[in-house]
């Protein structure tokens, strides 16, 4: 069950790692144009 428990983790944690970078960029710049705006 534990084994099962890893991987599970590992699954569900690899595409957010793959992902983070590019979620970064757009919050980021969100954030810069939102906080200039008001």
């Amino acid at each position: 069950a534990q084994t099962v428990k890893m991987a599970v983790i590992v699954i569900a944690t690899v595409p957010m790692l793959i992902a983070y970078p590019f979620v970064q960029k757009y919050f980021v710049k969100g954030a810069l144009v939102g906080s200039v705006k008001g």
